[in-house]
């Protein structure tokens, strides 16, 4: 059966039982998308009990893009906790890094994997008892072990390889230009004009010209724009030759531009009965408004789309002649994350600037949660997964060079499981001889209570190695004054630009010879010429057991 004799027959039986009742959404639809919002007076009745409208509060009002601009406002040059880690889904151990804040007995948290950014706001009383916590300060708080609650919080029911912090002073300037560059800050979105009755694509699509309340809410959610010679965000639309109609809707939110696809903005032909130039535009949106003068049913199905994955339905209510309220519901694909700001009860809201806001906000978080549908993995598998690769990698890296542990990954789950460690100083460390130098200036970044932990696990251990290194660094500079000498005695003399390139190979002398030393601004010399220079026994003592290819 049609979509469109699902609709007559729906109809029919409405006429049958209280027509004054008839959802604007499809019932059958419930089985592929989630509903949100109003349905019908009916079920307004039975959830409030009487009809009336829902103010908007400002604080209600979630902000967009909160997982990608948070860090830049709040955690980026404050005190602030970065982990990095792997965990497996799917049979595949995948990368992520996640950002702590702690805030008025809350951790604020932004999760970052190969889905993209999530912002979570956790309570201490969902994580621990903090009363049986010696110490209350937040540093207390952030234990390795008690990250490992956060992440299960955050990630229900995923396997934990692996987590450690990220300790540099430069790695906050990593992660924030990371999260820049996965910041979309333009944005475009469909609305369409359903008359009363409509129940087919060709006649949606057909609608040319408006009524007064479709022009009142377009008036209301943006503003109306020459396209010709347009010259910020145009949203695929055409600024030269009108090819895509005269004018249309433009707004700005949260610093986001948005450009909307009006159905009846964008041009009729008669030639094209299928609609194909509309549908270009509107078909290729991820989030798309409804509007109805007065209560129609619709179904998603309808719009034939592959990308169209959340519809935002919205109706005027008129009171004495006046639009002064507006009837909201939203369906997304079942597929796509649940995204705020909620849409309460009795899903009737009145028409203020609050309004417009909680709109277009909820049109925006929607556009990033049905990025994260399956439809659209092969953006993540192509963007967001290969830059959160390599910047796990980077923050590796730095916190490998900058405290001289011996692993990447320090922090072993498997290790934590099986001893019970509740302390971060339990943990097991492998460390390198060097320890922390105290007088380094640079650490005066670090926060202090995090930097004494360190240096306390590392102390001990390091502190065996002191001699060790020293008479290390006593033998290799014997070894180094020695080959100065021999060399300096070779009295070579060669231009660089005739320095031939050499191929060092991974041998290196039983004496651990340091070969920028050994050949200093003749860094390139070839042994071959050297032994040619000189016939010396000693020097071939010096180089034995080495292999030197000269490049051609």
């Amino acid at each position: 059966m049609s979509i469109e004799n699902e609709i007559e027959n729906f109809y029919k039986s409405a006429h049958e039982s209280d027509w004054k009742n008839v959802p604007i959404l499809l019932p059958v639809d419930s089985d592929n998308f989630i509903i949100e919002g109003y349905v019908s007076k009916h079920d307004i009745a039975l959830t409030m009990g009487k009809e009336n409208e829902y103010l908007i509060q400002e604080e209600e009002i979630v902000p967009t893009n909160q997982a990608y601009v948070n860090y830049a406002k709040y955690f980026f040059k404050k005190e602030h906790f970065n982990f990095v880690g792997k965990y497996e889904y799917n049979n595949e151990i995948l990368n992520f890094v996640l950002s702590i804040r702690y805030e008025n007995d809350k951790f604020e948290c932004i999760f970052r994997n190969k889905d993209g950014n999530r912002y979570e706001e956790l309570e201490i009383k969902e994580l621990f008892d903090r009363s049986k916590i010696e110490s209350h300060d937040e540093n207390s708080l952030l234990t390795l072990a008690h990250v490992t609650n956060i992440f299960e919080k955050i990630h229900h029911n995923l396997p934990l390889h692996e987590i450690a912090p990220i300790i540099h002073p430069i790695a906050s300037e990593y992660i924030n230009t990371y999260d820049k560059n996965l910041l979309k800050n333009t944005f475009t979105f469909g609305i369409i004009y359903q008359k009363c009755g409509q129940k087919n694509e060709k006649e949606i699509l057909s609608n040319s010209k408006n009524s007064d309340e479709f022009d009142e809410f377009l008036d209301f959610i943006g503003q109306r724009v020459c396209l010709k010679n347009f010259s910020k965000f145009r949203g695929m639309l055409d600024i030269k030759n009108d090819d895509t109609g005269f004018e249309s809707v433009y707004e700005v939110h949260n610093e986001s531009e948005i450009m909307f696809h009006v159905s009846t903005m964008l041009p009729l032909s008669n030639s094209d009965q299928q609609h194909i130039e509309k549908k270009r535009h509107i078909g290729n949106d991820r989030v798309t408004i409804i509007f109805q003068d007065s209560d129609t049913v619709f179904s998603p199905r309808i719009i034939k789309s592959k990308l169209l994955h959340v519809f935002m339905i919205i109706q005027p209510v008129k009171i004495d002649g006046i639009t002064k309220r507006y009837k909201i519901s939203v369906m997304s694909k079942k597929d796509v994350p649940y995204f705020e700001p909620v849409i309460r009860p009795p899903f009737i809201f009145e028409k203020n600037s609050n309004l417009k806001k909680f709109i277009l906000s909820k049109l925006i978080n929607a556009e990033y949660a049905s990025l994260k549908a399956p439809a659209f993995s092969s953006f993540s598998e192509q963007t967001i997964k290969p830059a959160l690769d390599k910047l796990s990698s980077k923050l590796n890296q730095l916190t490998f060079n900058f405290t001289w542990l011996s692993d990447f990954a320090f922090y072993n789950y498997s290790h934590l499981t099986s001893t019970g460690a509740k302390n971060f100083k339990e943990f097991s460390m492998n460390v390198r001889p060097t320890p922390f130098d105290t007088n380094n200036p640079i650490l005066n970044l670090m926060p202090k209570n995090l930097l004494k932990r360190l240096n306390s696990i590392m102390k001990d251990q390091a502190s065996t190695q002191v001699k060790k290194d020293q008479d290390e660094k006593q033998n290799r500079n014997k070894v180094e004054k020695r080959l100065k000498n021999q060399v300096a005695d070779f009295d070579i003399q060669l231009k660089k630009k005739d320095i031939p390139k050499i191929k060092i190979s991974e041998n290196l002398t039983d004496s651990q010879l340091n070969v920028q030393d050994l050949h200093k601004s003749t860094s390139s010399l070839s042994l071959n010429k050297i032994l040619r220079s000189r016939k010396s026994s000693s020097a071939s003592d010096i180089v034995k057991n080495d292999s030197f290819e000269e490049k051609q």
